[in-house]
């Protein structure tokens, strides 16, 4: 968990003018230390959110509208995170409150359960990381507080970068 971390931070302090880097490392690390089958980093363009980061099975099998979809809490989970600015922890992906575009992702992808976590930038949501697992169950607390740590490392890497152009 420490390697992880300070592997974060030194790719954001020599990636001062691209977020992909931080972004896949993010990835990897959220992909080994939470057994996961899919790591996401999600950001918001204006109505909708794309596919920024990813690490797992299935890239190049990924559908579109997971790559890229509207801000809609109705429709799927990642919106609820961004929008609502709280993490979304989903221990059944099969449970009866699931919106039928989820059910549809978790079938392709055989998730069972997962966790978002939002990206805040001063209270407001502009992004998520989403980890995915084959297997039902609830994600342990250390989990979600380390995946709340690599989101706040995501947002640091994202302001790094917008205020690098600003002064350019």
């Amino acid at each position: 968990r420490q390697t992880a971390t300070a592997e974060i931070l030194k790719v954001i302090s020599s990636s001062p003018t691209d977020t992909q880097p931080v972004f896949d490392v993010i990835a990897r690390s959220g992909l080994r230390l939470f057994d996961g089958l899919t790591v996401a980093i999600l950001l918001r363009q204006e109505s909708q959110f794309v596919l920024a980061g990813y690490s797992g099975v299935g890239m190049d099998d990924l559908p579109e509208q997971v790559r890229t979809a509207p801000l809609d809490q109705e429709m799927n989970f990642p919106s609820r995170a961004i929008l609502d600015g709280e993490v979304l922890h989903i221990t059944d992906w099969e449970g009866d409150d699931v919106p039928a575009h989820e059910k549809a992702v978790a079938k392709a992808l055989n998730i069972r359960s997962g966790v978002m976590v939002p990206l805040l930038r001063k209270g407001e949501g502009i992004g998520a990381i989403a980890v995915a697992r084959e297997t039902a169950g609830a994600f342990h607390e250390k989990d979600i507080a380390l995946l709340q740590s690599f989101a706040d490392q995501a947002v640091i890497a994202i302001e790094n970068v917008r205020l690098f152009n600003e002064t350019k």
